[in-house]
């Protein structure tokens, strides 16, 4: 069996989202509430610093920092 080339791995490793640039990515803060199970979604910038404008639930939160790539969010 023929192992692959390494132009072929190059070739995988040289996708699109690699390359984006920050500006190509959407980033929230995601809290959600335990007792309430409420989710909050709050955009941050790309350097993430700031405090949650919410309150913590009274039972606690779970907190989540998602960056979506923007051009390939519609794609599932």
């Amino acid at each position: 069996m023929k192992r692959p080339t390494p132009v072929l791995l190059l070739g995988l490793f040289a996708a699109d989202p690699i390359s984006a640039g920050p500006e190509d990515y959407v980033n929230f803060m995601r809290q959600t509430e335990y007792d309430t199970l409420v989710q909050w979604d709050v955009p941050v910038e790309i350097a993430g610093t700031m405090l949650s404008p919410m309150e913590m639930g009274s039972v606690g939160s779970l907190y989540e920092v998602w960056s979506i790539h923007s051009p390939t969010a519609d794609q599932g």
